[in-house]
């Protein structure tokens, strides 16, 4: 969206005007320099010009004012970079140091820098998408503590499914935030909690899980590392052919248990191919819909640019389309969590 709005911003009408009248881009001779100030920014400086330049029409050359920026001082008899149409000096001229930020006016390609700026965003996105989630593998969520021999295995019965307020915000004095939780039982009588992700429908996974056998898996952590950590990136397997991740507790804030040492390895005994339980809710207008409006607005707002509109006007719509998706997930979020409170028990 914000290589969009610099489309839409350094597209002119102006220089389409020009560019439909038959103009091109020449080389023009500054014939005075009226005004050059010297810009100093932060990470960048440049030259302010207003100068005369000699326009050569089909009537003949005519002088014009022009205003641009240049890297470097401009003086008299210098080249610069004109639009114009020769045969209609009525539309007048636009001048520039960079022959590419015309270019750029007419509908050209953008500057290198952007380009460079565009495909270095591309890059770090998919380097970030490897680095932090990967392709679809199971093992990903638990690669790390398999690598470093401190995965632990337990046989679990998995009691239920209910909704509890998370024990440890992230934030401080942060609202706690109500979700999924998986209660399960394992051998010798523990019994272990796993907080899961907000999406997951709690009513369907019921079903899908209570009084099934399975197999969990954790990253034990050393106290050392982790002083004060009361939950663990966990993963519990059901049947060998499908999983849910969640973080790892107990149902009374004791130490997690001991449990039996994975093998170091890079995968899950059970393998890299499971399939994680698909839990998500259906479509619920009461969630969804207001979510589904808002980005329906941002798409409109992306619209009404593409048709034309004047640039205080562009810069609304694109105001308007960069904010509708974390507007769509916060009207989502919200009454999601609403949903979910309706699952705690009174005292909650």
């Amino acid at each position: 969206m914000g290589l969009f709005l610099y489309a839409a911003l350094s597209f002119s009408p102006e220089a389409s005007r020009i560019a439909e009248a038959g103009g091109g881009i020449r080389a023009v001779s500054v014939r005075k320099v009226i005004s050059s100030e010297y810009v100093r920014k932060k990470h960048s400086h440049h030259y302010s010009v207003v100068a005369q330049v000699s326009v050569p029409f089909d009537g003949g050359a005519r002088p014009a004012r022009a205003e641009f920026t240049s890297d470097s001082e401009v003086g008299r008899g210098d080249k610069v970079w004109a639009l114009y149409a020769p045969s209609a000096a009525g539309l007048g001229v636009l001048v520039e140091s960079d022959r590419a930020v015309l270019e750029e006016k007419t509908g050209g390609p953008a500057q290198w820098a952007i380009q460079v700026f565009a495909l270095g965003m591309v890059v770090l996105s998919l380097c970030v998408g490897l680095l932090f989630g990967g392709f679809s593998k199971a093992s990903r969520g638990m690669r790390g503590a398999l690598k470093k021999g401190r995965c632990r295995t337990l046989s679990v019965v998995v009691d239920g499914v209910d909704v509890a307020l998370e024990g440890n915000p992230p934030k401080g004095d942060a609202p706690r935030r109500p979700k999924p939780r998986l209660k399960l039982e394992g051998r010798e009588g523990e019994r272990l909690v796993v907080l899961l992700d907000p999406v997951v429908d709690p009513a369907h996974l019921s079903r899908e899980l209570t009084g099934r056998q399975a197999q969990l898996y954790w990253h034990a952590f050393r106290p050392a590392d982790r002083p004060g950590t009361k939950y663990a990136p966990a993963m519990l397997v059901l049947d060998g052919q499908r999983c849910v991740r969640g973080r790892l507790g107990t149902a009374d804030d004791a130490a997690l248990p001991e449990g039996a040492p994975v093998p170091v390895s890079r995968d899950l005994p059970e393998g890299d191919g499971l399939r994680a339980i698909r839990t998500l809710p259906s479509w619920d207008p009461h969630i969804h819909a207001p979510g589904l409006w808002s980005l329906l607005a941002g798409v409109l707002a992306l619209a009404l640019v593409a048709l034309g509109t004047g640039r205080l006007a562009t810069l609304i719509l694109c105001a308007v389309a960069c904010v509708a998706p974390a507007v769509a997930r916060g009207w989502v979020k919200s009454r999601r969590n609403r949903r979910l409170q309706g699952f705690l028990p009174a005292s909650e």
